[in-house]
């Protein structure tokens, strides 16, 4: 469950906490309850990079580790029996036959994983989200340290660290363990970013987390033992990001977009693989939960926050 935050004037932070008390006081099983946990687990994707995508996407699996490890027979006996091998459960392979074939198998046993994941779409048009001066220069103080850094990038490891920071501050409980698990793009292409991005997320947990935590660990996919375990950790995070720009991708081409107030039909046309992502999205059965926060730019400068509700459709 979501625990409110005794730090105020958080700015856009605090706009976004306000979205999901409500959420939660719509819904009290919204969020994960992670309280009895030793270790939060943490799987993170991203997505919106191709060019004519609405949002730039952060999604965020949490769960536990136990939770995880008492799921684990079901995830290796889903492999095993499909003959998944080495395949990644990402949704720009979705087209390859055995990944179509398990599917449907895939989302039901994931279904069954208590936890969350949160997804924040941000909207293109924002440079950034941390200065009202277009974007950020990572040259600039107090960044100079991330001077080697390219614009975009900087950017984006900075949403990263502060939205899971926040993530931690609200769902995480005292002396708990941080376990994280990065996909391998460009804020984690290597060991020295890697570490950046560890020593910035403990920075900002240790700012907006208002408990003692225990240890905090960063890795990337590339720490898999080969048992694809942190692949397809970080894999259920890419569906959801996948799933969730595809469908806004389609409402833009019919120029309506869904809201948390307005029920709307799913676009035509959508794949076979997006409708059973959909459906698997807005089920209620589903234990995972998942939560859509969109970041508007407004005209006034200001960001709007809103969340995305999914129909599924047939």
């Amino acid at each position: 469950m979501w625990h409110p935050l005794r730090t105020t004037n958080l700015g856009l932070l605090s706009n976004i906490e306000s979205l999901f008390l409500s959420a939660q006081g719509s819904d009290p099983s919204q969020f994960p309850d992670l309280g009895r946990a030793t270790t939060v687990l943490v799987g993170s994707d991203y997505g919106g990079e191709h060019q004519g995508a609405l949002y730039r996407s952060y999604t965020f699996l949490l769960t536990d580790l136990e939770t995880w490890q008492d799921w684990e027979p079901s995830r290796r006996n889903i492999r095993t029996q499909h003959g998944l091998g080495s395949r990644r459960m990402e949704y720009k392979k979705l087209r390859d036959r055995v990944r179509q074939r398990i599917l449907p198998q895939f989302l039901r046993e994931v279904g069954t994983l208590s936890g969350g994941t949160i997804t924040f779409l941000v909207d293109r048009s924002i440079d950034s989200l941390f200065t009202k001066d277009g974007a950020i220069d990572p040259g600039s103080p107090p960044y100079d340290a991330f001077a080697h850094w390219k614009q975009g990038s900087f950017e984006k490891f900075l949403r990263i660290t502060h939205l899971l920071g926040f993530l931690v501050a609200g769902l995480s409980r005292p002396r708990q363990n941080i376990l994280w698990f990065t996909d391998e793009d460009e804020v984690a292409a290597n060991p020295a970013r890697l570490g950046e991005l560890t020593k910035a997320f403990g920075h900002v947990a240790s700012v907006l987390v208002q408990h003692d935590l225990g240890h905090l660990r960063c890795g990337t996919t590339a720490s898999d033992h080969g048992d694809q375990s942190i692949e397809d950790l970080v894999g259920i995070a890419d569906l959801v990001a996948g799933t969730v720009n595809e469908v806004l991708d389609a409402y833009r081409r019919e120029g309506v977009i869904p809201t948390s107030e307005l029920v709307v039909p799913l676009p035509d046309g959508l794949p076979a693989k997006v409708l059973e992502l959909v459906n698997w999205i807005s089920d209620s059965r589903n234990r995972l939960r998942p939560l859509v926060v969109a970041l508007d730019q407004q005209e006034d400068g200001l960001i709007s926050v809103k969340r995305f509700t999914f129909h599924g459709g047939h």
